[in-house]
């Protein structure tokens, strides 16, 4: 079965977690290396949704600027 993809709070939350558990400092090196994986690979998925979230944003015309530009 594929794995459903996060939403980007849920991702948020995995990472305050990881950083809580390593700033703690009782985390071995093992599990330290473990959970920046982890991190690295939410990091990497929460960028990839901030941009397409920017791009969709981006490409929506806001009809107040188009009101702007059609007085001027």
């Amino acid at each position: 079965m594929a794995k459903a993809k996060k939403d980007f709070d849920t991702m948020i939350e995995e990472l305050e977690g990881i950083i809580s558990r390593m700033e703690k400092g009782s985390l071995s090196l093992e599990e330290c290396l473990k959970e920046y994986k982890a991190a690295r690979v939410l990091v990497s998925a929460c960028r990839e949704k901030l941009s397409a979230a920017r791009e969709t944003l981006g490409s929506e015309k806001d009809p107040e600027k188009e009101q702007e530009d059609a007085d001027a």
